[in-house]
């Protein structure tokens, strides 16, 4: 009865506290994003694949067809912040996970920003590493960071790391049930307290075929690469990969909300007689029971059930018999299921994710994606023979403007998961097109100039949705770290104005703003802001100080023909721009006027109905200003009397502009509200009687100053309504560089040869030496950088101490030279034969060296003993060390820093004295000196 009332209470929590989806991104197979994976799911497009991205491999026991994602060796390192070595050795999983995790907190109009020292949690779903092996192998090599880049507890770690959370962080492996896991203890987090809000992943990626013919050898994978869920002729599933990602938060702090998680529950098998592996039916029609009575809810409440079926012989008969006993037997209308593994494969830890993604697309389309390979239903599934399931297979509706749809996730080492979700009922008004002609300006900002454009295309090309652009306001209303673009769109009702995209390089200029001359304009630009709400309220404000005196401030500025007050409505059109920029929090270095009441009222030195008073008053405040001393102030009105000593404090703007901004940084920007241009780099709120003010907006934020721009419209009420596009598919990396990822080769497994590759760059530390070996203006790879990749690849594979063990090579034939990039890596394969060892060194499948290499028992018969060292005593015949490298710089050897090995040499009997390390110059002496000429 405990876990009862504890789950009554962790289902039915007190308003604004429901748990709910407000983000989600997701790499899934054969998509980039979950766009792309709603359409081929509506598409009834199956996303298994057989090709040899993975590896290629002709073996009974291991299906060429899997599900695959794209791009695992793109990491965008510069956002991250991640060092070229970690990113070569980070596992693809945490690679992919950082990019879809912050693109699911983008996805909830979060700016990750936002996040920083919050109580957000990271609950991550994976299973196996499968490039931890080749990582373990690699580890050998100095300073690769390995650790931190297989561990998967790093796969959370990382990421809270990187956003500077706060709450739990940890990595579930339950099997196949791992992202569910992540799920339900993320939900009973944020319900207990542990943290406010949570990001839920699940990764898995599928890079050595030895896992794929393991779940073979259980009996478990299909024999034709076809996911058969609920056929007849099912036999298996096939393994897919995905990298998915949903955000949590409370219902009073979303901004958006796909569906409220009403509950979610685990049970285990336990012992079971037909072995671990073996479902249990009973225990997964105990969860479902308990999910739905605690939740209080009962099973004609559920309008859809995504099942976890995966198409194996036994798991799909268990399922199928615990959901007609849970729901079936229990309801009057059939119940709709389905499961998706039939489109991408099973993804295991992370398909209880994949299959929240395609819930939430149905609740936000309203269609339900149908299962594919489903020809007659399997024999022995009465809930399906007798009427009670129904298999979805083509495009169906969601039923239900809160329709509820359960969720089966199970491991298959007896871990069983459930999930209740509702949809989100908020329906859109007039398809969230705004009921005002206001146009839109939308500021983002992006990595690349092609992923800003991404963003500003799809809103240029699509109608209005004015509770998007508010989310949109919302995300890009702060800087967004390492963002290099930024941009905007002034879209309206007909269609986009203007776009612009700049790069920016955080360098922000200061900002300037003056408000100079302005009769000519100010009309023009009055009856323009008039659309906008805030300088609306601004002016019915100035008409409510001026009624006594029987000014219409609107009028003024409505009015073409109307002049008396004109002077008076120039200051109000400024007073009113001065609270807009301040909504919009624009913070300049300074604010310059030509008199001091504008400059007054944006200090805050006067109130708006002080400055409007003061200047409806006295027509010629302006000179009052610039005589004013506190002799004279009694005379003129109790306005200039009461606010003398604040006024005085206002710094009037220097008459010889021009020369006063000569003493100010020359990369300022000059926001102008004026009818001039100043012939500096200004932004006019009015050119060639056009209004550019949303133009001059846009140029600002693309400097770097953010904007509250959701402020400047009529407010929106959060969440937003069902149906909002999403954010996450427009998202775009700086991904144009690959990182080392391990594919599968069949070579290395054949018993026949031991191999390692190098890659050896100037960008490392341990192989900056190797840019002093330059011959002919080349920098090449010397010849004993080979032979010692060699020897550490015969000592690595065999596992042979360094220090102990004599080495001897043989035949060695140095075919070609190598030169080393500049900035770049190049890639060497070391190959030895394990018999023979007889090895090659190859650059993209060219040999560069060959020989043979073997470690001799009897040292003894491969030593000489050298003869003491005897100089020569005529100094004539001795070279000293900066002689012998003049020599060879003029023969084309421009040998430097630590490769300057050779001490001395003696012309005639040509010995050398080596330092330090000998390798190296043992190659060089022989071809030093014979009869004092270059031999070789």
């Amino acid at each position: 009865m405990t876990d009862y009332f504890f789950g009554r209470w962790l289902s039915n929590p007190a308003p604004g506290d429901e748990v709910v989806i407000t983000g989600m991104s997701g790499r899934l197979p054969e998509c980039n994003n979950i766009h792309e994976f709603r359409d081929r799911l509506f598409n009834k497009e199956d996303m298994v694949m057989s090709d040899d991205r993975r590896w290629s491999l002709n073996h009974p026991e291991v299906p060429q067809k899997i599900a695959k994602i794209y791009d695992i060796d793109k990491i965008d390192c510069g956002f991250f912040g991640l060092h070229y070595r970690q990113a070569n050795t980070m596992d693809v999983m945490m690679r992919k996970f950082l990019e879809v995790a912050v693109e699911a907190v983008l996805d909830a109009g979060v700016n990750p920003s936002e996040l920083e020292g919050s109580k957000t949690g990271v609950f991550v779903g994976a299973c196996f590493s499968e490039m931890e092996i080749e990582l373990l192998m690699k580890i050998t090599e100095p300073q690769m960071m390995g650790l931190t880049g297989y561990l998967r507890s790093f796969v959370a770690n990382r990421l809270s790391y990187f956003l500077k959370l706060k709450g739990p962080s940890y990595t579930f492996d339950t099997a196949c049930s791992s992202s569910m896991n992540a799920l339900e203890h993320a939900f009973k987090a944020i319900r207990c307290g542990q943290c406010d809000s949570a990001i839920v992943g699940g990764v898995n990626i599928l890079l050595h075929p030895g896992v794929t013919s393991e779940f073979f050898r259980l009996g478990v994978l299909s024999s034709d690469g076809r996911c058969k869920v609920f056929d007849q002729e099912a036999d298996g599933y096939v393994r897919g990969e995905a990298v998915a990602c949903i955000f949590l938060q409370k219902s009073k702090d979303a901004k958006k909300i796909y569906a409220q998680v009403l509950h979610t529950k685990l049970n285990c098998d336990g012992f079971k007689p037909l072995g671990i592996t073996y479902p249990s039916n009973q225990m997964q029609d105990k969860l479902m029971t308990e999910v739905l009575e605690e939740s209080g809810f009962g099973p004609s409440d559920v309008s859809f059930l995504e099942m976890h079926g995966t198409g194996t012989e036994v798991g799909d008969l268990q399922e199928e018999a615990a959901v007609d006993c849970a729901l079936g037997k229990k309801r009057q209308k059939p119940l709709l299921v389905g499961s998706v593994k039939s489109s991408i494969g099973h993804t295991e830890p992370a398909s209880g994710l994949c299959s929240i993604i395609k819930v939430i697309i149905a609740m936000e389309t309203g269609l339900i994606a149908p299962n594919i390979n489903l020809n007659k239903i399997k024999e022995g599934m009465e809930g399906f023979e007798q009427g009670r399931l129904n298999a979805v297979t083509e495009l169906t509706e969601l039923e239900g403007e809160e329709a509820i749809v359960g969720i089966n996730n199970f491991g298959f080492g007896g871990n069983n998961s459930h999930l209740l979700l509702r949809r989100f009922n908020k329906k859109k008004v007039n398809g969230g097109l705004p009921d005002d002609d206001i146009p839109r300006l939308i500021c983002v900002s992006g990595r690349t100039e092609e992923s800003l454009q991404e963003i500003l295309d799809n809103l240029n090309h699509n109608p209005i949705d004015c509770e998007f652009v508010s989310l949109l306001h919302d995300l890009f209303s702060k800087n967004i770290l390492n963002h290099l673009y930024r941009g905007y769109t002034i879209i309206s009702n007909d269609g986009p104005l203007k776009s612009s995209v700049k790069f920016f390089g955080e360098q922000q200029p200061p900002l300037y703003i003056y408000f100079g001359q302005f009769d000519r304009s100010f009309k023009i630009l009055g009856k323009y802001l008039l659309n906008f709400p805030v300088f609306k309220a601004t002016m019915e404000s100035i008409n409510k100080y001026l009624l006594p005196k029987n000014i219409n401030i609107i009028d003024t500025i409505l009015k073409d023909g109307e002049m008396s007050n004109n002077l008076l409505g120039m200051i109000a059109v400024q007073i009113g721009i001065v609270d807009i920029f301040k909504l919009l929090e624009l913070n300049p270095t300074a604010v310059y006027s030509l008199g001091k009441l504008v400059s007054a009222y944006y200090y805050e030195a006067l109130t708006l109905e002080e400055a409007i008073l003061i200047a409806a008053e006295s027509p010629n405040f302006d000179e009052i200003f610039t005589n004013l001393k506190p002799s004279t102030a009694k005379r003129h009105n109790r306005y200039f009397n009461k606010y003398y000593n604040s006024l005085i404090k206002i710094e009037t703007f220097p008459e010889n502009l021009e020369g006063s901004l000569s003493i100010v940084p020359k990369n300022l920007t000059i926001l102008n509200i004026s009818d001039t241009s100043l012939n500096y780099k200004d932004f006019l709120l009015v050119e060639n009687n056009t209004v550019t003010f949303l133009n001059a907006l846009g140029g600002l934020y693309e400097q770097g100053h953010s904007l509250q721009l959701h402020r400047l419209y009529p407010k929106i009420q959060y969440p937003v309504s069902r149906g909002t596009p999403m954010i996450s598919p427009l998202i775009k990396w700086k991904s144009d560089k690959s990182w080392y990822t391990y594919k599968y080769n069949s070579f290395y497994t054949l018993g026949e040869s031991e191999q390692k590759e190098f890659q050896l760059t100037n960008l490392r530390e341990e192989c900056k030496f190797l840019t002093g070996h330059v011959i002919d203006g080349r920098t090449l790879i010397p010849a004993t950088q080979y032979l010692n990749m060699v020897w550490e690849t015969f000592l690595h594979c065999r596992r042979l101490p360094p220090k102990e063990t004599p080495i001897l090579f043989k035949n060695v034939r140095f075919i070609r030279a190598v030169m080393l990039p500049k900035t770049f890596y190049v890639s060497l394969w070391v190959n030895i034969q394990k018999g023979s060892g007889k090895f090659e060194v190859l650059e993209n499948g060219s040999v560069v060296v060959t020989g043979w290499i073997s470690s001799p028992k009897d040292v003894g018969l491969y030593r000489t003993d050298l003869a003491p060292l005897a100089l020569e005593e005529d100094p004539t015949l001795v070279l000293e060390q900066d002689e012998i490298y003049r020599e060879l710089y003029i023969r084309g050897y421009n040998y430097r820093q630590v490769l300057e090995l050779l001490v001395m040499s003696v012309l005639t009997t040509a010995p050398g004295v080596y330092l330090k390390v000998w390798r190296n110059a043992m190659l060089k002496q022989p071809l030093v000196w014979s009869d004092g000429k270059i031999t070789g």
